[in-house]
């Protein structure tokens, strides 16, 4: 047992007759050494009295783990419209006479460390004064990298109904996938910095930040 939680009714001060516990395999049954499987199999077929009281044993669903940079993100983005929300109620207790706040009201993109990682290393990679061809090493290497890393977030965090999705582009026999969407990665990714035509892959001059659609505006 790694853990046990009893909840309580904090306002009532009483518990509420349900508890999670965490469980991990150890040791052998029967030769075999225990796995989750049959450690699960086993707590849902055996029957669990506990002071003469028959309890009812369920699966949990697993908690996703903490993602450090989502949370940081969230906290910038609930600052943010707690900002905007203050500053727009300024502005029609002023009636509309205040423009450099209309300037700082306006709705504005917050990079994640992960995004700017991503867009700096399109920048390093593509050529800077030719067209760059899908055949590119350094830019094969660059998608199936950000296309992993998505994915491994995506089935983290996401339901099972997008992981379905997520599973028609794997091909299980040969553990690869069958397409990856560098395009649309590009696309997403590389907002304003790259720009996709017949002839292939082009870079912007310069490094340039994202910029925020027009609906933001």
């Amino acid at each position: 047992i790694l853990s046990c939680n009893v909840l309580m009714d904090k306002r009532k001060k009483q518990y509420r007759g349900m508890g999670f516990i965490t469980l991990k395999p150890e040791g052998y049954y029967k030769g075999k050494k225990n796995t989750k499987q049959m450690m699960i199999e086993w707590v849902l077929e055996e029957s669990h009295v506990v002071n003469g009281v028959k309890i009812d044993v369920t699966q949990a669903d697993e908690k996703p783990e903490e993602d450090e940079d989502r949370k940081r993100e969230d906290r910038v983005e609930e600052r943010r419209l707690a900002r905007l929300d203050k500053e727009q109620r300024m502005l029609r207790n002023l009636g509309g006479v205040a423009p450099h706040l209309i300037d700082r009201g306006q709705e504005r993109l917050v990079p994640s460390p992960w995004f700017k990682r991503w867009r700096y290393r399109l920048w390093e990679v593509l050529p800077k004064n030719s067209p760059c061809s899908w055949d590119y090493p350094l830019l094969r290497s660059v998608c199936g990298g950000l296309w992993r890393e998505a994915v491994e977030y995506t089935t983290r965090t996401a339901d099972k109904t997008v992981k379905e999705a997520l599973s028609f582009f794997y091909n299980e026999e040969a553990q690869q996938w069958r397409f990856i969407p560098s395009a649309d990665l590009l696309l997403a990714m590389g907002d304003g910095l790259v720009t996709l035509t017949v002839l292939g892959i082009f870079l912007a001059p310069s490094y340039v930040e994202p910029t925020a659609p027009q609906s933001m505006n």
